[in-house]
C-alpha cells in the first residue's frame, strides 16, 4: 500500500519488560496501551532480542492487557459484543526470525532458550511467525 503509513512506536524502556517499562512512574498511565487504542490496532507484530527473556515478558504482559481489555477503548458496558470482538480479533504475533537472544555454553543455551521463549508466548496465546506480509 504505497503511501500509506502504519502506526508504529519506539517506546524506550529501562526494565527487561517493555511493557512495565511503558509505564509512566507519576501518572501509572501505559504508553504502550496508550498507542494501541490511539490507533485501534488489530494486529501487533513483536520482535527484539533476547526471545526468552525481554521478547516474552512483553508479550505474555501484552497478552493479559488484551484479554484484560486494557489495549481497547471499548466499554463492556455500553457495547459487550464490540468488547468481546475488540479483545479477541487483537492478534499479537511475534516474528521467530528476528528475534533472537544470547548463548552462555553451559548456562543459557541460545538455541534452547529461543525455542522455550517461543513455545512459551504461543502457549500463552500469541501467534508465532516465520515472516509477514501485509
Amino acid at each position: 500500500m504505497a503511501g500509506r503509513r502504519r502506526p508504529r512506536a519506539l517506546i524506550r524502556k529501562d526494565c527487561i519488560n517493555g511493557f512495565v517499562g511503558a509505564i509512566d512512574r507519576k501518572t501509572g498511565r501505559n504508553a504502550f496501551c496508550e498507542w494501541v487504542i490511539a490507533h485501534d490496532l488489530r494486529t501487533l507484530l513483536v520482535c527484539g532480542d533476547c526471545t526468552d527473556i525481554c521478547v516474552s515478558d512483553f508479550v505474555v504482559a501484552a497478552l493479559s492487557a488484551r484479554n484484560h481489555g486494557l489495549l481497547t477503548a471499548r466499554d463492556p458496558a455500553a457495547d459487550r459484543k464490540g468488547y468481546a470482538a475488540a479483545i479477541t480479533g487483537l492478534r499479537i504475533v511475534v516474528l521467530q526470525d528476528a528475534c533472537e537472544t544470547f548463548d552462555a555454553p553451559g548456562f543459557h543455551e541460545r538455541e534452547a532458550a529461543h525455542h522455550v521463549g517461543l513455545w512459551l508466548m504461543a502457549a500463552r496465546g500469541a501467534q508465532i511467525a516465520g515472516h509477514w506480509t501485509a
